[in-house]
């Protein structure tokens, strides 16, 4: 796990209730946004909460098969994931897209996409979930 896009500051207001404040951690620590930065007090409480890895798989009739790894903050889209691997290899290819997604009691699903679809705008993107696998051209 690695840290996430925010970090959490909680702090108790002079003799009221404890007061949560978030500070945007991509703005501060990537971007040098110092006006996300907040200063300290005693007794504050600075949590920064995990982000999870996941990975997807892209095979098939694409020009770089790969693994891809994204965090659940960041998403992965089928879109996406093609174009990272250097898109298919055509445009048959493109219109017969399988996402292979496991269930939890080990069932496999199989999903059928067309990819131009998605690109005219005429379908939505999908989102992939962790550990699914991207086969284009079957």
């Amino acid at each position: 796990a690695e840290a996430g896009g925010r970090i959490l500051v909680y702090r108790r207001g002079s003799g009221g209730p404890e007061e949560v404040e978030q500070v945007d951690a991509a703005a501060l620590l990537r971007q040098g946004d110092v006006s996300a930065d907040l200063p300290v007090r005693p007794g504050d409480t600075i949590v920064v909460p995990a982000v999870e890895r996941a990975r997807v798989y892209v095979s098939g009739a694409v020009k770089e098969e790969r693994m891809l790894e994204f965090t659940s903050e960041e998403g992965m889209t089928l879109l996406r994931a093609v174009a990272a691997a250097g898109g298919p290899a055509g445009r048959r290819e493109a219109k017969r897209i399988s996402i292979v997604r496991y269930q939890p009691g080990g069932e496999q699903q199989r999903l059928q996409f067309d990819l131009t679809a998605i690109l005219a705008g005429s379908s939505p993107d999908v989102p992939l979930q962790p550990e699914d696998v991207v086969v284009v051209g079957e």
